[in-house]
């Protein structure tokens, strides 16, 4: 929850990603929770969930150096989210002024 409300209440530009496996369709809800951790470490191929927490507006999500797109925040959740299927490298997110990776 941290970097959630970091993202909500800081000055400063923050960004940083967490990561949760899609198995029932539970990860609708809003609010971060214990489901998702700061890691990168999943069986290849495996459906996931990205979440950004910036104050940016904004963050464009790196998977191995290709991009997964640029989102905007969305003014309901407080985040930006891509559903994404492992592969073993580096996840990265750019956001204006903030970067953060795994």
């Amino acid at each position: 929850r941290y970097w959630y409300r970091q993202a909500l209440w800081s000055e400063s530009p923050v960004c940083s990603i967490v990561t949760a496996r899609v198995n029932d369709g539970s990860m609708q809800d809003y609010e971060y929770d214990g489901s998702f951790e700061r890691t990168w470490n999943y069986t290849d191929g495996e459906e996931l969930e990205v979440r950004c927490f910036t104050n940016t507006g904004s963050a464009e999500l790196f998977m191995n150096g290709r991009s997964c797109g640029e989102k905007r925040t969305d003014d309901e959740t407080g985040f930006c989210s891509w559903t994404v299927f492992y592969e073993p490298g580096e996840i990265r997110a750019q956001a204006q002024g903030a970067a953060c990776s795994l």
